[in-house]
């Protein structure tokens, strides 16, 4: 019998900007997001990166504040001293999707709009179009999240009047929107909206270690576990109470109710269709979410982003894209430890997606 070779063969080494950063980076982090990441990180393991080291994965936001308190000419730009292989990408990104103005435009400009309620761009058009006046309709604020900025009124008209009485300068930050006629309700009659998280991937691909030129492939993941959030107040379509059609925040309003879709009835009839729209609403933006992945200069990053992407369903089981959350809290609630585990099972999730082998 031959003898077995006991010399490790010595390989070469690749020259892949990637797998050089890999082999030379240090097991680390970056983190100033409002998630629960650093637990978990380091029970992976991770430590905290110095200013100006090159972590393994870095979720770092530019100053500016939360997204409902931010000025449009703050720059979502990445910190220049907070980089990592794996890298939370600019907020502004996905700055298309988050606008609920953009969005309506969006969903519009690539014939998406079927699937979200009627919406106006601008509320003084209600005035311009035959739309129902014992219906309700919410006034937005293009670019808050949390349910702030938002406002409910029984008619159309009652909806521009709100919208006129703002100050001029605040007129062109807010859109309408009709409620979702036949909403499903939950069995003690109140309003549910759905948060499903999506996760958005992109990947610098080099295919010659001499290839300066990179493509960057985008992916979206969206997760089937997702929240249903009850309402305080059960719902009455003649009675415009934020507590019965806008309050759905679990951190911020008292009786908001949330739930695992696992026991909801409906998860499993419900999801096909929640996929699909999920799939034909966010292809289009790949490129755009491509672009705004800018990848370490030569390394084969990867870029992320977690969007909280508010459904809602009708008695048809058909789902309704309602707005889209960038960068969604994720940090443990107080004195709710069902939510807690929800939000950092969302947080295992990514980063099993992203940093786990």
């Amino acid at each position: 019998m031959a003898s077995k070779r006991t010399e490790q063969q010595q390989l070469p080494a690749c020259s892949h900007s990637a797998c050089a950063a890999i082999s030379s980076v240090s097991p680390t982090y970056h983190s100033n997001t409002p998630w629960a990441l650093p637990k978990l990180l380091q029970a992976r393991g991770l430590k905290p990166a110095c200013s100006g080291e090159l972590a393994l994965l870095a979720a770092w936001r530019s100053p500016g504040g939360p997204p409902t308190r931010r000025s449009k000419s703050v720059p979502e730009v990445c910190c220049a001293q907070r980089r990592g292989l794996v890298e939370l990408c600019p907020l502004g990104g996905c700055a298309e999707l988050g606008d609920k103005r953009r969005l309506a435009k969006y969903l519009k400009r690539h014939g998406l709009e079927s699937w979200a309620p009627l919406t106006f761009f601008s509320p003084g058009e209600l005035t311009l179009h035959d739309v129902e006046s014992s219906t309700l309709w919410f006034l937005k604020h293009s670019r808050m999240e949390r349910n702030e900025g938002v406002s409910v009124h029984l008619g159309s008209n009652a909806c521009y009047d709100a919208w006129l009485a703002k100050p001029e300068s605040e007129q062109q930050d807010h859109i309408a929107q009709q409620e979702v006629p036949s909403l499903l309700l939950d069995s003690a009659e109140r309003k549910l909206t759905l948060r499903i998280y999506v996760l958005l991937l992109a990947a610098c691909e080099i295919s010659e270690p001499t290839d300066s030129k990179s493509v960057v492939s985008c992916c979206a993941l969206a997760r089937k576990e997702f929240v249903c959030r009850a309402h305080p107040l059960q719902y009455r379509a003649l009675d415009a109470d934020p507590a019965r059609h806008i309050h759905s925040t679990l951190d911020t309003f008292a009786g908001v109710e949330g739930r695992w879709s696992s026991v909801w009835p409906q998860s499993q009839a419900v999801w096909p269709e929640i996929r699909t729209m999920l799939q034909q609403c966010l292809e289009p933006f790949f490129s755009t979410f491509a672009c705004s992945h800018s990848g370490l200069d030569g390394i084969g990053a990867l870029g992320f982003e977690i969007l909280g992407v508010d459904v809602l369903v009708d008695t048809s089981l058909r789902p309704w894209l309602v707005e889209v959350n960038q960068g969604p809290a994720l940090l443990p609630i107080r004195g709710n430890p069902e939510a807690s585990a929800a939000r950092e099972a969302v947080l295992e999730d990514l980063l099993k997606a992203v940093l786990d082998p």
